[in-house]
């Protein structure tokens, strides 16, 4: 009796990319018949172009990934339901781009076959005649002309051929595309194109077009892929105000998810977005794709950035993260980007949305030692704080955002001061409390000759960096000096709430009408300084303008939990038991992004006694503090543009910048690590 054959494990690219396929049609709960058909339709595409180590670079072929490697997952997250899909492209390693559009050719129709559905004749008559060039006119610069994109659910497999337009004038980009509407007798989507096209196309032209096949031969959506030369937040703006106005608070969202700093054009080629034009339908869907990977450098960030972007559209997380280990992609990489490429977000012609993500096969690695870094608890995490802070001053204050208008200086030390005004007694904080006199007899000195604080004594006071001043020199027994409550007063407007800038400071606008995140702080302020009646109008006012799920929204901040944070401290008993029971259910489903969202989300969760929440909160605070004892800043303050009054509903509000020097995120966690502190129970964090 012979032994037993030993299956010896494939450890080729394609081994690996083969096993993840496996997985993720098991999490996918495709039948059985349904992924042996995948399975040959990977085959059939992918043969040659796989066959190789599993280890970057992969040269030879296109670049759907930046390292060469020619294959890419695509999750999808919707109503849709759990699905396989994967970017691939045909051909072997080396040869010319031309050659592999041959190979291409054949391998669309093989595919086909396995599929059992007719040949894709009308794709070939009507899209490659109209897109693709003549053999002899072949594009120098071209590294591929075709690849395939694969879709398998428990009801069936699609495949979407996708073709290069990156050649010619935009103009003759343009026509072509509308030659395959006409050609395809959809008229009214060629109408509609006509129309957009005088929208939309200054700075826009095609790069790409996609096509789904039908079972019988013909074609069902038609997709196609613009880009731009400058790469704005107003270029994006301009198409959904001219195809889906209604989605810009969505496509907000997306942007804050994954927040560039600044008011630079984003990095070439951030964005690329689709028209997409359903069977039977004239008006387009629209859907725009992120490069994020040209501002984000981790995956843990992307993947944070993408789990509040499905929270904030009410999609299912939990999808989202069983697709990723199912792939092996967890745990998310904190140093580098090695498996997320692209986030998309997508709208259905019934308003439903979908985000896709587009991954890179997670790829084995070489064990590498590494010294485990010590565990660190809450009281060590604030001493090193604080040593930051002592080393983080300018002189005897703090500074922090360089905007337009230079770097902040009043506004960033009022809160520090205010967040580390409760600090537990240990030999560290007796260390800071020279620091923390020095930084009060200095906000003190430089109270403008209007009579309240700024972003910079150089600026006009404002409401917020007043307010903030107020709670600071309250903390010391200070009272608030007369001429600043006054300004106050002359912020308060006829609803109650608190305008950023009296009335008659320029730019007007929305800087002198009432905003929440404003509101609550000078709240609290008017209250310290004996104005009851400003102080429950304004909270009045809180009560009003709070969103359907309990939270606040936030004028100057990319996220809803500053303003959310802001109001609960200011509310007092003010919200009735059945609002905090709804507040505190937005807040468990909130997913903030970075340091600073993380440390306002502990404090919220404290005031409102999810002692486990908010230590949870605190304990991934731990995980992302620097060796210097900061924590990584992110874009986190809006500039609204003045004639600006919602902009969370907008695409294009207002640039946002980061706290460059880390100081003002750093005394926001010092805030949650001490609130943490003083709610502690006898087996608390501080011992």
């Amino acid at each position: 009796m012979q032994p037993a054959m030993m299956r010896v494990p494939d450890t080729t690219l394609r081994g690996v990319v083969s096993g993840q396929l496996e997985a993720l049609a098991g999490w996918a709960a495709l039948p059985e018949a349904r992924r042996q058909t995948l399975r040959s339709v990977f085959e059939c595409l992918t043969a040659g172009a796989l066959d190789r180590p599993p280890s970057p670079p992969f040269s030879g072929l296109s670049r759907i990934n930046a390292d060469g490697l020619p294959f890419q997952w695509s999750l999808a997250v919707g109503a849709a339901g759990r699905s396989v899909r994967f970017l691939c492209e045909a051909g072997m390693p080396g040869t010319s781009a031309r050659a592999r559009y041959r190979t291409s050719r054949e391998r669309l129709w093989k595919a086909c076959e396995i599929l059992d559905v007719s040949p894709p004749t009308t794709f070939d008559n009507v899209v490659v005649r109209r897109l693709m060039p003549d053999v002899g006119d072949w594009p120098a610069h071209w590294r591929s002309g075709l690849w395939f994109g694969v879709g398998a659910t428990a009801e069936g497999i699609g495949l979407k051929p996708y073709l290069n337009l990156n050649r010619g004038a935009p103009i003759d980009r343009w026509r072509r595309v509308g030659r395959i509407l006409q050609d395809l007798g959809r008229s009214g989507a060629l109408k509609r194109l006509c129309d957009l096209s005088g929208l939309v196309s200054q700075d826009s032209w095609p790069v790409g077009a996609a096509v789904d096949l039908l079972p019988r031969g013909g074609i069902g959506r038609v997709k196609i892929y613009f880009r731009s030369g400058v790469v704005d937040r107003a270029w994006l703006a301009r198409w959904y105000d001219a195809v889906r106005p209604t989605e810009a608070p969505a496509v907000a969202a997306l942007l804050d998810a994954f927040s560039y700093a600044g008011r630079a054009p984003y990095p070439d080629r951030a964005f690329t977005v689709s028209l997409e034009w359903h069977p039977g339908d004239d008006e387009p869907t629209l859907k725009t794709d992120l490069a994020a990977t040209r501002w984000i450098a981790s995956d843990r960030d992307l993947v944070a950035g993408t789990t509040r972007l499905l929270s904030d559209l009410g999609l299912d997380v939990s999808e989202y993260f069983g697709a990723l280990r199912a792939l092996g992609a967890l745990p998310a990489d904190p140093s580098r980007a090695r498996t997320h490429r692209f986030i998309g977000l997508g709208f259905e012609p019934d308003g439903t949305r979908h985000v896709n993500v587009y991954l890179e096969p997670t790829l084995p690695s070489p064990p590498t030692p590494r010294e485990r870094s010590p565990r660190r608890g809450p009281a060590e995490a604030l001493d090193r704080a604080l040593a930051f802070l002592i080393h983080a001053r300018s002189g005897d204050h703090w500074r922090d955002f360089r905007l337009p208008v230079g770097v902040a200086s009043s506004w960033v030390t009022a809160w520090t001061l205010v967040h580390t005004a409760w600090l537990p007694r240990t030999e560290r904080a007796a260390e800071f409390e020279p620091a923390r006199l020095e930084a009060i007899d200095w906000l003190t000195r430089v109270r403008t000759e209007r009579g309240g604080w700024s972003y910079h004594p150089a600026v006009p006071d404002d409401a917020d960096s007043t307010s903030l001043a107020i709670l600071a020199l309250a903390a010391r027994g200070r009272p608030a000096p007369r001429s600043a409550v006054d300004l106050l007063r002359r912020c308060v407007r006829p609803d109650g709430g608190v305008a950023t800038y009296p009335r008659e400071y320029p730019p007007g606008g929305a800087w002198i009408e009432s905003v929440p995140d404003v509101t609550a702080v000078a709240a609290r302020a008017l209250g310290l300084a004996g104005d009851g009646a400003a102080r429950a109008n304004a909270i009045d006012y809180l009560l009003r303008v709070r969103r359907a799920d309990g939270t606040w929204p936030s004028y100057w901040w990319r996220a809803p939990i500053y303003a959310t944070w802001a109001a609960l401290e200011a509310m007092g008993d003010a919200l009735a038991p059945e609002d905090l029971g709804r507040l505190l259910d937005a807040l468990t489903r909130l997913r903030p992004v970075g340091a600073f969202e993380t440390a306002l989300h502990a404090m919220c969760l404290g005031l409102l006694r999810d002692r486990a929440g908010q230590r949870r909160a605190v304990a991934s605070l731990l995980e992302t503090q620097l060796p210097d004892g900061s924590w990584p800043s992110d874009p986190k303050l809006r500039l609204s543009h003045p004639h600006v009054a919602r902009p969370w509903e907008l695409i294009d509000s207002g640039p946002l910048y980061e706290d460059h020097l880390r100081v003002f995120t750093t005394a926001a966690v010092v805030g949650a690590l001490t609130s943490l502190e003083s709610d502690a129970t006898d087996d608390g964090a501080f011992g």
